[in-house]
């Protein structure tokens, strides 16, 4: 698997402006004007300029203003949040080394070579067995049948092979092996401390690799499907949906909540954690975006710059930094790990998303949460690697998915080890149900009410807002989406404010500190964040996030 890191810290430089749109203040010259037109032309195109001035002072006079006029840099998005998986696409070239070739060429440096002509898809690089895959094309020129064995259209789908062994010599050994064996073609394979598994494609689907002892067969899973992904000019804004997870001052002479000051804990310092987004890539040129280490599992694709918009979405809510200008974040201008494992479509493949979790872990050592905003039919074998990151100290947040039905068939949602976070919709940042109605896929959702497209069910560990929520996006661009892909980066922000606090918290100390301090149906609401939802369709009542945690 070819892939690149690249060290970066983004400026802070606001990249848009609209003329006619202003903040409150006069914002000096923004109007334009015909340069051929006449003193009394210019006067009245100031007149009105003036007459259409609005005023920019919250989430909603911009949202409003965007929905009436046009906004270059903010998008205001309507997926499809509960849609069918869609099947695996296979279709490549297999490029296998032949033995005797083996220590003739370096395959990495035959691999470059190859992508000045063609797609590179994979490069898989062991000690007896070197191979690349590329994307099938009628303009490919003819490939090298001297030092090549070239099999084309393997068929899918994808079979993940778990393997008895931890050991890294015998499970190395049976890489090698595997690759070798008539019929069976390697995609990839990974090692955690306690997890290795092979992903092949077969010739046959009832290859005898399927019975082999070496395996445990009983664990063996195939992929048919991939997962999915569940300009004006303003001062900062703090969204709503994070307005409603930050708990008010209380005076202690007075025993009543007062407004906080700062959203922020940290004022203009970046908060000290990092967060890895496992997703479509983050934007790597976004002002309000701090990307420290980018890395792509995605056929083809070298940078874990986004395509899509997806991963620039979450990461902004969980980290877009305080520098005054867009948004502001959750754990605002924490170091942000964009993991490329969903290609521009938004189709994520399960074997990427473990080589994904795999890096995570590798790094677990610097990252302290990491977000999947991600949603697949049940995977053991993903749920395994996600335990081995938590195993290695990463509190690992996801989305609870967008079927309204129970999360207990969805992974990584269904696993015991994450935080899985459910939507709701707030509209005013506060409690007591009197924000105005939003709309989403054609339908109304009610301030502080449960989402109509979130899953449930006793998996789920927190609610977050999740509909039109506010947040950065690709390129220098905003959006507004909805799903509980944007919940669960509430959350995650959360634990990545709580490990700043308290750098040595476990991820299950992590995970209990933000689940007691959370909402309940009892909290009172007193016209704060602090309050409840309706609508909870399943009578779990999980805790809706509110950031008022304690060590435990």
């Amino acid at each position: 698997m070819s892939m690149v890191f690249i060290a970066l810290i983004l400026p802070i430089t606001l990249l848009f402006s609209l003329p006619q749109i202003t903040n409150g203040q006069d914002n000096g010259d923004n109007g334009s004007s015909d340069s051929t037109g006449s003193s009394e032309s210019e006067s009245e195109s100031e007149s009105a300029s003036e007459s259409e001035s609005v005023s920019i002072q919250s989430q909603l006079d911009l949202i409003n203003y965007c929905r009436e006029n046009s906004c270059p840099n903010i998008f205001i998005l309507d997926r499809n949040l509960q849609r069918a998986y869609k099947p695996l696409s296979c279709y490549d070239v297999l490029l296998e080394l032949k033995p005797g070739f083996r220590a003739q060429y370096n395959i990495q440096d035959l691999a470059r070579a190859l992508a000045e002509r063609v797609r590179v898809l994979h490069v898989i690089d062991t000690q007896n067995y070197k191979a690349i895959t590329v994307a099938n094309s009628p303009n490919n020129p003819p490939f090298n049948l001297n030092i090549f064995d070239v099999s084309y259209n393997i068929p899918c789908p994808e079979y993940i092979l778990p393997t008895h062994t931890t050991s890294e010599a015998a499970f190395l050994s049976t890489v090698s092996d595997v690759a070798n064996t008539d019929g069976v073609y390697l995609v990839d394979y990974v090692e955690f401390p306690t997890y290795k598994a092979l992903v092949v494609r077969l010739s046959n689907p009832n290859h005898p690799i399927l019975q082999d002892n070496r395996f445990v067969t009983t664990q063996i899973e195939t992929q048919s499907s991939a997962g999915h992904i569940a300009q004006v000019e303003w001062d900062q804004i703090v969204p709503d949906s994070v307005k409603r997870t930050v708990p008010v001052n209380v005076s202690e002479s007075e025993g009543q909540e007062t407004d906080t000051s700062s959203i922020s804990p940290a004022g203009r310092q970046p908060v000290n954690a990092d967060i890895a987004i496992l997703d479509t890539g983050v934007s790597l040129t976004h002002p309000d975006l701090n990307v420290y280490r980018n890395v792509s599992f995605v056929d083809g694709v070298t940078s874990g710059d986004d395509d899509q918009g997806h991963g620039s979405h979450v990461a902004g809510i969980a980290a877009a930094e305080d520098n005054t200008v867009g948004v502001l974040g959750v754990a605002p201008g924490a170091r942000i790990w964009a993991i490329k494992i969903c290609d521009k479509f938004g189709e994520c493949k399960i074997s990427d998303e473990i080589k994904g979790l795999e890096y995570a872990t590798q790094h677990a050592d610097e990252i302290d949460v990491l977000n999947v905003s991600i949603e697949n039919p049940n995977s053991p074998a993903l749920n395994k690697a996600i335990k081995e990151a938590v195993n290695a100290g990463i509190t690992v947040v996801v989305a609870a998915g967008n079927n309204a039905s129970n999360a207990a068939t969805s992974s990584p949602a269904n696993s015991p080890d994450v935080l899985s976070v459910s939507a709701i919709g707030d509209s005013d940042g506060q409690c007591g149900s009197e924000g105005p109605d939003m709309e989403n896929s054609g339908k109304s959702v009610a301030d502080d009410s449960f989402a109509f497209f979130s899953n449930y069910g006793p998996d789920v560990k927190l609610a977050a807002p999740g509909v039109n929520v506010f947040s950065t996006y690709n390129g220098s661009n905003y959006a507004l989406d909805s799903g509980t892909s944007m919940a669960a980066p509430h959350v995650a922000g959360a634990a990545a404010l709580y490990k700043a606090q308290f750098p040595d918290a476990t991820p299950a100390e992590v995970i209990s500190a933000l689940t007691s301090s959370g909402s309940l149906p009892d909290a009172l609401c007193e016209g704060g964040p602090r309050g409840y939802f309706t609508g909870d369709v399943d009578g779990v009542n999980e805790p809706l996030l509110l950031r008022e945690f304690r060590p435990s």
